[in-house]
């Protein structure tokens, strides 16, 4: 997870985030702080030390950024000493680039840094820059002065050598004209999949699975789970326990009358000639100028119903002649609802145009709004005084339970004796949020189940809200590590496991032959008939094209041009261990013509911010293999 986000969080907008937000970083203390123990370094950087404190406070900082991000319980093992590998390389990649740029004689002059000290927020007033929040906030961080200021100092400088490097390139026209000939590209390919699950395999025998188990131990495991005990609160159920007597609905109906209402209704008809949005502007006139001529036959006497019959395009109310029925305001699209609210009963509008085409819109009837009686919504007084009381019970309740629940961290039985509430149990709970009880798969009750206060410390979760209206507070119990599986155990995925390496084997060598066929220049129908499959065509695919997966795209625009007559093949073993070959059978390059002078500009930006970003990494990889860099591996770790 860490690895996805690392891998594609390199683009220009990730360096300017992290230029912006290099300076609070330093306010908060990523290097050094004035502290006995700094001594203590987990790196080397020729001469300088990197110190164990100034990487664990950087280190705990990411590291609660991610799980505020991704949840608690998904970081893992090997999420985790990723993390810290990763923070060590920032640390020791920023330390070489401070120290490239003092070796350039590059500065950050006394005015520099005391213009930036002056605007930073958290040392203003309403007077602007204020000396005392400025050496109050020293004072909290336990920082001197001449500390902070030589670490702001070290961060202007990384902004300055960054800017300096990722924001030299430019791209010529021609770099642009290449660049769009290549991602706008567009090519048309078939695929012909040899799926594996068409082929028959036999059982394996017992030697057969005895050997796979003892080579592949270690990836048949069950996985950590926990279950789950938990006190729920929900607005629902108490809503529904509510009771009231006809005295109290009456007391709140008559208060609020105007609540109780029965809207305007009208009971209409329509004639719809049907025209697409995107129809031009004659066939539009066609039809309106037919509404005319059916409302001309109407105010003549002709039946609305008959002439519904006869000419409306609306298949479900043509055939009752033209009858929609009842509507209320915000039943109808705008149009159509203005027209039909203001008929009088019997009138006929004028042709109304909507989404849907041309109506006529005829009223029959208009039932008046009107104040309802208490017998007519008496459920809807009880649904409301429910609602209101339930709220506030709800609230109530809450507050009680997180209040017992944090006093009493070690049970729920002080919550559930003070609320009157059951102490509820979960099926199972996975990290990856496998159970059978909908309450413990969702994300949030997950996130804290394997979270170190309530897993490893034994805690009450806060009141975590899963749910509209619907509030747990968990706590683990029948806690099972991850472990590895006894043969036994782990003999129906073995078998499952071994004939589906079974059937990729023989759709791959199917696949292989077949491609071979191919591209010694035998038919593509007759390839597909002996393997009793068929091609499926895509025509002017994209580098982005979503109709497709990325690795048959990647594959598609790495092939050759392919000749005048000819096609080009290629073929993977896709995921699933189906055998796909891909033809190519025609490229179209991108065409800078087809670009507004916006996007053209946006283009070369983009590249530009590519290009540097790659020279900055370059520049970084050198100056690290010039340094004399050495980690101290039990630190990190530690």
């Amino acid at each position: 997870m860490l690895q996805f986000i690392r891998d594609n969080a390199t683009g220009w907008i990730a360096w300017g985030i992290v230029i912006l937000i290099s300076i609070p970083f330093a306010l908060w203390g990523i290097h050094q702080y004035v502290t006995p123990e700094s001594s203590v370094a987990v790196a080397t950087v020729d001469d300088t030390e990197i110190g164990y404190y100034d990487f664990q406070r950087l280190y705990a900082r990411r590291r609660q950024q991610l799980q505020s991000i991704l949840g608690a319980g998904l970081l893992d093992a090997d999420d985790d000493s990723r993390l810290r590998r990763e923070v060590l390389d920032g640390m020791i990649d920023a330390e070489v680039l401070v120290r490239s740029g003092i070796d350039a004689g590059m500065r950050v002059g006394d005015e520099q840094l005391a213009n930036t000290i002056q605007t930073q927020e958290f040392f203003q007033s309403t007077d602007g820059f204020s000396p005392d929040a400025y050496e109050g906030w020293l004072r909290s961080q336990g920082y001197s002065s001449g500390g902070f200021e030589e670490e702001l100092r070290r961060s202007l400088l990384e902004q300055q050598i960054t800017l300096g490097i990722a924001g030299s390139d430019f791209v010529s026209a021609g770099g642009v004209h290449d660049a769009v000939r290549l991602r706008l590209q567009t090519r048309t390919i078939s695929l012909l999949t040899i799926p594996a699950s068409d082929f028959k395999v036999p059982e394996p025998t017992d030697s057969e699975i005895r050997t796979h188990f003892d080579r592949n131990r270690g990836e048949y495991t069950a996985p950590e789970r926990v279950r789950l005990r938990y006190l729920e609160i929900s607005l629902g159920e108490i809503a529904s326990g509510i009771k009231a007597d006809d005295e109290e609905l009456r007391a709140l109906f008559d208060a609020e009358p105007e609540r109780f209402v029965t809207p305007e209704k009208r009971d209409v008809s329509h004639i719809l000639l049907a025209v697409s949005p995107e129809a031009d502007a004659d066939d539009a006139t066609h039809a309106e100028d037919r509404l005319k001529s059916l409302k001309d036959r109407i105010l003549a006497g002709a039946s609305f119903e008959d002439l519904a019959r006869e000419n409306s395009d609306d298949p479900g109310s043509a055939a009752s002649g033209g009858a929609l029925g009842f509507i209320e305001r915000g039943m109808m699209v705008p149009e159509f609802e203005e027209a039909a609210f203001a008929l009088a009963p019997a009138e006929v509008s004028d042709p109304v145009r909507t989404s849907y085409g041309w109506h006529l819109v005829k009223v029959l009837a208009v039932q008046e709004s009107r104040n309802a009686t208490f017998d007519e919504v008496r459920d809807q007084v009880l649904e409301q005084y429910q609602a209101r009381e339930a709220e506030r019970i709800y609230v109530e309740r809450v507050e009680t339970l997180a209040n017992v629940t944090y006093e009493h961290p070690e049970s729920l039985e002080a919550g559930a004796r003070e609320l009157g509430l059951e102490i509820r149990e979960t099926e199972p709970l996975t990290r990856d949020g496998q159970s059978e009880s909908h309450i413990a798969a969702r994300p949030a009750v997950v996130a804290a189940a394997f979270s170190s206060d309530v897993l490893d410390e034994g805690n009450n979760s806060d009141p975590i809200e899963f749910e509209p209206g619907r509030i747990v507070v968990v706590r683990t119990f029948d806690h099972e590590p991850k472990r590895e599986l006894e043969l036994d155990e782990a003999r129906a995925a073995i078998v499952i496991d071994l004939q589906s390496n079974a059937r990729r084997k023989a759709a791959s060598e199917l696949g292989h032959s077949l491609l071979e066929d191919l591209r010694n220049g035998r038919d593509s129908e007759a390839v597909a008939a002996d393997a009793e499959v068929e091609w499926s065509r895509f025509d002017n695919v994209s580098r982005t094209g979503g109709e497709l997966a990325e690795n048959l795209l990647e594959i598609a625009f790495r092939m050759p041009r392919p000749g005048t007559a000819d096609a080009q093949f290629d073929g993977l073993l896709d995921d699933r261990g189906d055998f796909v070959i891909i033809s190519l059978s025609s490229v179209d390059d991108g065409d800078a013509a087809s670009l507004t002078d916006d996007e053209t500009h946006r283009l070369r930006q983009a590249l530009q911010d590519e290009i540097g970003r790659l020279m900055f990494d370059g520049f970084i990889r050198g100056r690290r293999q010039a340094a004399d860099v050495r980690i101290i591996q039990q630190n990190p770790e530690s």
